[in-house]
């Protein structure tokens, strides 16, 4: 299991996003879960497209 977040700089202040927990289930592959603005919890596969979708959008909301 990993928690990674998106991260940027706003002036001087160093900001980043909610954690983002991507978990690797053996015999099954990759798990990314989150919850967005409203609290709802999302699980999507692990695939490469979706991590960068998912902070692509992050930081682009932060």
């Amino acid at each position: 299991m990993h928690q990674v977040y998106a991260a940027s700089t706003a002036g001087s202040r160093h900001v980043r996003s909610k954690p983002f927990t991507v978990i690797d289930i053996e015999g099954r592959g990759r798990v990314l879960t989150f919850t967005d603005a409203r609290g709802d919890i999302h699980c999507l596969p692990g695939a490469h497209g979706h991590l960068a979708q998912t902070f692509l959008a992050t930081w682009q909301a932060m």
